[in-house]
């Protein structure tokens, strides 16, 4: 028995793969194991047939303009996946593969190859089952942004929880580079592309930061982003899971405010400790001086130096009251007070009637055009207000008339407001000295007052989130600005 012999019927007993030869029409001349095993035939009936007996009708339809045979002439080889009809009409996924025989230089027929596939593609079916469902879920969930970038970061599928979290549909944002939820900042120092690099080496990339929605609005996000590999290692691409942690940034926020409002309290008191050992000290020890004075001499000198000292007496004392319900009223600013809707309009009308009389001895003009609502402590604010109009006349330049303008502005997150006058001006050294309680620019004799008026007016407006600066140029008048946050 010759090698070719064995050879052949070692092919004849292969059981799991279909072998047969077939002549170069494509008619079946023998038919192994494995065919029988695989499609039901017996070679005693299928020897004879054409081969497109394993086709479908739709395939045979097909094949007639794509010839398996004639490409396998002209390419070597021609391979078939798909359905493959078997005994009783019985449909399975197969593949066929025919590779012609040529016996000195002339074809003389083809090697039929076929494989049961069946497995193969339920398994693959129920892997994109799987994948299905395992989107779906995901496309589902409203609380985290999920999402698949491609290995540069373009956007591949989006949920319903990004949709809720970014703004943007599917249709939207599909196709764009994720990039675009970050601030111009981050993307100026290519912080996208750091995180992309960051997963790509370590696997994983997390990150806590302000993003931005597609109605440019801000919110604090927490990110990971973990990178899929492929069967060699390679970046396949990424998953990117976002939180939104706004209100979490916010209670942080808070808690972070309220500490820093401790501190401030802190420090108020320290001031108000060394105040009550100095400045107030001043005032009693005229008063002390004066009394020993009047002891040894009064009943020796009753005359106008008694009258005088009396009146040192009188002054001091009214100085000290002064002080000290200054400092209470420091010390009781946003206590036990509410928040309310405020009608800054309203207000200054008010504040304008309180200071009647002052307005028109000093001949003074308030201007002022439409204001806002806001949500603020209103005594505070009217007190606010009331300082620095009351500053405005008192430092007004001789002989000219004070003229007080006030104006608002909307900013982002809350309101900006100015005062601006035409008085003597601050010389810039002193611009800030001027918000410390009871630092003084100039001696009692020029302007009355204790030195806490605009301390009051910088408490106010820390109470309200904000901050308060003066711009002034001496004898050109000062602008007093601050900000009331919502």
């Amino acid at each position: 028995m010759s090698g070719d012999t064995l050879f052949y019927e070692y092919l004849q007993e292969v059981d799991d793969v279909l072998i047969a030869l077939l002549d170069t029409n494509g008619v079946i001349q023998s038919w192994n194991k494995g065919g029988e095993t695989i499609t039901g035939y017996t070679a005693k009936y299928i020897t004879g047939w054409n081969y497109s007996i394993l086709h479908t009708h739709q395939n045979r339809e097909a094949l007639l303009h794509d010839n398996l045979l004639t490409q396998a002439r002209q390419l070597g080889k021609s391979v078939y996946e798909g359905w493959v009809i078997i005994k009783n009409g019985v449909t399975l996924w197969g593949q066929l593969q025919l590779t012609p025989v040529y016996q000195q230089n002339q074809l003389t027929g083809f090697v039929l190859i076929g494989r049961n596939l069946q497995e193969k593609k339920e398994a693959l079916e129920r892997i994109r089952r799987a994948e299905d469902l395992q989107y779906s879920l995901i496309a589902e969930v409203e609380d985290y942004a999920i999402l698949r970038l491609d290995p540069k970061g373009f956007i591949a599928n989006w949920n319903a929880g990004a949709e809720r979290i970014k703004g943007y549909t599917a249709r939207e944002i599909v196709g764009r580079h994720f990039s675009n939820f970050y601030t111009p900042e981050e993307q100026y120092v290519n912080k996208p592309d750091e995180l992309l690099r960051v997963a790509r080496e370590n696997g994983k990339a997390q990150a806590e930061g302000w993003r931005v929605r597609k109605d440019g609005t801000h919110f604090w996000a927490s990110i990971t982003i973990t990178a899929i590999h492929g069967e060699n290692g390679e970046v396949l691409g990424f998953t990117k899971v976002t939180r939104d942690l706004t209100d979490k940034k916010k209670g942080e926020d808070a808690l972070k405010s309220y500490n820093e409002m401790l501190r401030s309290k802190n420090r108020e008191l320290e001031e108000l400790t060394y105040i009550t050992s100095h400045d107030l000290q001043e005032p009693l020890r005229t008063i002390t001086s004066l009394i020993e004075l009047l002891s040894d001499s009064y009943l020796k000198h009753p005359d106008e130096q008694v009258a005088s000292s009396f009146k040192f007496i009188y002054d001091a004392a009214s100085r000290m009251r002064q002080l000290i319900k200054d400092i209470l009223d420091y010390s009781r600013l946003g206590r036990n007070a509410a928040m309310k809707t405020v009608d800054i309009g309203n207000i200054l009308k008010l504040i304008c009637d309180d200071l009647d009389l002052v307005i028109q001895e000093s001949g003074a003009q308030i201007y002022f055009e439409m204001m806002p609502n806001i949500t603020a402590f209103e005594s505070e604010l009217k007190l606010l207000f009331q300082n620095l109009i009351l500053n405005a006349i008192k430092f007004a330049k001789k002989d000219t008339p004070p003229e007080v303008y006030i104006s608002a502005e909307k900013i982002e997150g809350g309101w900006k407001f100015s005062v601006r006058d035409n008085g003597i001006g601050i010389e810039p050294m002193h611009q800030q000295k001027v918000f410390v309680i009871f630092q003084r620019l100039h001696n009692r004799s020029q302007y009355e007052g204790t030195g806490i008026g605009l301390a009051h007016c910088k408490k106010i407006v820390e109470l309200h989130k904000g901050v308060i600066g003066v711009y002034s140029q001496p004898g050109q008048g000062s602008t007093f600005h601050f900000t009331i946050m919502d």
